[in-house]
């Protein structure tokens, strides 16, 4: 017996439920949408990020412009440091190691019986206008090797630097050296007036390595813009000195009692190494 054939409202019901050409060219249609949409997001993206560009905004990045001849270079978490070579120095040169620190830097484990001398200090201590061989743990190398001591003495002094980037310099590469001695020159950098406090630029800077959108110009002049929206100052280039004399607005780099939490540290983790500590400040009529 011949099949029955289904009834023409079957038919409709089952190509409503299945969909027809119309549901086909309404889903190609929805999609031809979203991207379309998406690339005219991203084409946006682009022309704002080309302009942003040529605008050239400031961010909250010490950049180097001669590698060649400049000493400082941009940190993500210390906010400066100096850049390998030999660069000038106030008149003198300076060898800078890969590790950011001037002069030798010893590459293998301490051998037992010989001491390491790890200087911290800012640029009095770093030998700002000083050859390398006049600089101070040259100079006291020498000294003890005359009297027989077997012992290194590094150069760990970065111009500018407060016992908030002198902390960080250890956690990074300081206690990987082990010394067994400790020479703290910090005082200065700490004491002085700025517009800034280290330990909120500090912050900021680390907060801004870590997004992924921090290379964009066009994020940065966002960012900059939103702030100043709320009273702010957008973003501003920050150096590690201002002028020649003493500051006399701002606020101290270095609170004082966030100063003494810093020297509290370096001594008890020093001592937990079984490293000594010794604080020495620079003569200076001020």
């Amino acid at each position: 017996m011949a099949a029955r054939k289904p009834h023409s409202s079957a038919l409709r019901a089952r190509r409503k439920r299945l969909g027809g050409p119309k549901a086909a060219r309404a889903s190609l249609s929805i999609r031809f949408k979203v991207v379309a949409t998406l690339l005219m997001f991203l084409l946006a993206a682009v022309v704002l990020e080309v302009v942003a560009r040529q605008v050239g905004p400031q961010i909250p990045i010490l950049r180097d412009t001669d590698k060649e001849a400049e000493i400082m270079v941009g940190h993500p978490t210390r906010l400066w440091t100096m850049s390998e070579g030999v660069r000038r120095n106030a008149g003198a040169t300076a060898t800078i190691h890969s590790t950011g620190l001037r002069g030798d830097i010893p590459q293998s484990e301490r051998t037992e019986g010989v001491q390491r001398i790890l200087l911290l200090g800012d640029s009095s201590f770093f030998g700002h206008g000083v050859e390398d061989e006049e600089t101070l743990p040259v100079r006291l190398q020498r000294g003890l090797e005359a009297q027989g001591e077997q012992v290194q003495v590094i150069n760990g002094a970065i111009p500018g630097y407060s016992s908030e980037q002198a902390r960080a310099l250890m956690e990074d590469v300081g206690w990987d050296l082990e010394p067994t001695l400790l020479l703290v020159g910090l005082l200065w950098s700490d004491n002085t007036w700025d517009l800034f406090r280290d330990g909120d630029l500090m912050k900021t800077a680390r907060q801004f390595h870590r997004n992924p959108l921090a290379r964009s110009s066009f994020y940065q002049m966002l960012a900059g813009a939103i702030d100043r929206a709320k009273g702010g100052q957008g973003a501003r280039i920050i150096t590690w000195t201002r002028k020649s004399e003493w500051p006399d607005v701002g606020v101290r780099r270095v609170d004082v009692r966030r100063y003494a939490t810093n020297l509290d540290y370096l001594v008890r983790e020093a001592a937990r190494r079984g490293a000594g500590v010794v604080f020495i400040a620079p003569a200076n009529e001020d």
